[in-house]
């Protein structure tokens, strides 16, 4: 039996250690050539290794029975946004009128009903098709209110259902409940196949909900907004606004913000501060596509919804409101563009002079960056040159531009 050899010092400091807690025994010369030439024709590991294939690992059922349902993106399609009045009321969501009482709200809602149930062009000329139409109203009478309302705007009253409650197998009815019979509404949408249904106000049809914890709210209107996507209905429902004028127009509808939060789309019905008669007719929230442009309209005799034949421009919504903190703004914002109006009367300006006198006359960059894009001002680029650098200049509309 060969001895081990060992290394110089290890035997030394160790004494006599057994020879099984020894190092291996270092290779022999021969050995260490041999391990030289292999080394020195080694060509790397191979090109391609096989798959390393893992078995899976076994997951354990989640112990209250459920799983979760993940469906990969790319099984979806995209699709547009379909809509029943462009803009304004977009089909399978739910919309919000809102709005003060005595503002036309419901009378809003039998002038929409009344086109569609013929298929008629709606207000701002757009054109849709001929639909059912479904209403949930608690608050107006049916036959000396809502059909009177309804023919006087030309509606088709066989295209038009009243939804009046419940019925149950046993013989009785009972009030419909959109925390319970959301099916039911669905299966008159099917039988019907309804294009629009009107609740009218949403809040009557939320008995044992506390309007005011949007956890609750939203447990109510999730339902109800899913139902609309898979009918493809265009649900809109007529919300009151409360009295706080210290808080933004969108957040004033009554309730918890669940309501705004739910819709894909808010419409409110203001006066018009200049005119009593007149209503404005403007979007506080659209989440599919850009702010429609608001629209008026007037009561006839006898209350017929009369629209003016031309949009509302540059409308005060929240001094119509009376929403305190946005109406500071917007009136700061009213002061900066007579500011503007008045330094650019004269001829375009670089936007460092600009600057410079916004802050000469205390107004802030934000808000003269408003009070630019609600007067359509013309922003252009001016190259460097020689003899200066590139800047900015502002413009009156329709200005032409000066010389360089």
């Amino acid at each position: 039996m060969k001895p081990r050899i060992v290394p110089f010092g290890i035997k030394d400091v160790c004494g006599n250690v057994p020879p099984h807690l020894l190092p291996p025994p270092l290779p022999t010369p021969p050995e260490l050539s041999k391990v030289a030439v292999n080394s020195g024709s080694f060509s790397g590991p191979p090109a391609s290794l096989p798959p390393i294939t893992l078995p899976p690992v076994p997951v354990a059922p989640l112990s209250n029975g459920k799983e979760p349902n993940l469906v990969l993106l790319s099984a979806f399609q995209c699709q547009p946004v379909n809509w029943l009045w462009p803009g304004r009321v977009p089909k399978g969501k739910l919309t919000l009128f809102v709005g003060d009482p005595g503002t036309g709200k419901s009378t809003l809602t039998m002038d929409l009903v009344a086109r569609v149930s013929q298929g008629s062009l709606l207000p701002d000329g757009n054109s849709c098709d001929p639909s059912h139409c479904i209403v949930l109203n608690c608050e107006d009478g049916i036959s000396d209110t809502i059909k009177p309302r309804l023919l006087l705007h030309g509606a088709n009253e066989n295209k038009i259902s009243i939804f009046t409650g419940v019925k149950w197998s046993v013989g009785f009815e009972t009030n419909f409940s959109l925390s319970t019979d959301i099916e039911v509404l669905k299966t008159a949408i099917n039988r019907t196949n309804a294009g629009l249904v009107i609740i009218d106000p949403i809040t009557a049809y939320m008995v044992g909900t506390n309007q005011y914890k949007e956890g609750e709210v939203r447990g109510v209107l999730g339902p109800l907004a899913q139902m609309a996507e898979e009918t493809g209905v265009a649900v809109v429902g007529v919300a009151h606004v409360n009295k706080n004028t210290q808080t933004q127009l969108l957040y004033r509808t009554q309730g918890s913000v669940g309501f705004v939060a739910t819709a894909r789309s808010v419409l409110a019905v203001v006066p018009d501060p200049r005119n009593e008669r007149r209503k404005i007719v403007t979007s506080i929230k659209s989440n599919l596509g850009v702010k429609p442009p608001d629209l008026s309209f007037t009561m006839a005799e006898g209350g017929k919804i009369v629209w003016d034949a031309e949009p509302v421009r540059n409308f005060d919504v929240a001094g119509a409101f009376g929403d305190q903190k946005t109406k500071e703004e917007s009136s700061q914002k009213a002061r900066a563009m007579d500011f503007l109006r008045e330094i650019l009367k004269d001829g375009p300006l670089p936007k460092t002079t600009i600057d410079q006198y916004t802050k000469d006359n205390g107004f802030s960059i934000a808000t003269v960056r408003r009070a630019k894009d609600d007067l359509g001002l013309s922003a252009n680029f001016i190259p460097a040159t020689e003899d200066r650098a590139s800047f900015w200049k502002w413009s009156l509309p329709n200005e032409e531009k000066a010389d360089d």
